[in-house]
């Protein structure tokens, strides 16, 4: 696709993000959904860029960067946390290494959090409230 499209395409979605025909047909209850969507993904997002643009990682950088995320993801978080330690001990007592790449391992594990803790909040949360509201 060449630049000038590009441009174009996205110079008409801030024009109508702008004057607000993004939102025109849209319930408030389905903008409130997406601006904390995009809340989720931006704290997510925050809390990782510090991890990632620093350079260090120290053991104790690395348990706060993992601590944090377990705890936005909260309850499910507690799950990932304990299957990911499970498989960091064996595969550092199967494999007998370190980890290779320090970054990468860490951006994997910051995509699993963040999935995780989307579908626990934005697809399973809900689907069970409607299934609790229609029970009653």
């Amino acid at each position: 696709m060449p630049e000038n499209t590009l441009n174009i395409i996205l110079s008409r979605q801030i024009y109508l993000i702008s004057n607000g025909s993004v939102f025109k047909n849209m319930t408030s209850k389905s903008v409130l959904i997406i601006v904390l969507k995009t809340l989720w993904l931006v704290l997510c997002a925050i809390i990782a860029f510090p991890y990632f643009t620093g350079g260090i990682y120290s053991g104790e950088h690395s348990m706060g960067f993992f601590l944090t995320m377990t705890m936005i993801t909260l309850p499910a978080g507690y799950i990932v946390a304990l299957m990911l330690n499970i498989l960091g001990w064996l595969t550092y007592n199967l494999i007998s290494g370190d980890i290779i790449n320090p970054l990468l391992y860490s951006v994997v594990i910051w995509i699993i959090f963040t999935v995780s803790g989307y579908l626990q909040w934005f697809v399973l949360a809900p689907y069970f409230f409607k299934k609790i509201k229609m029970m009653r």
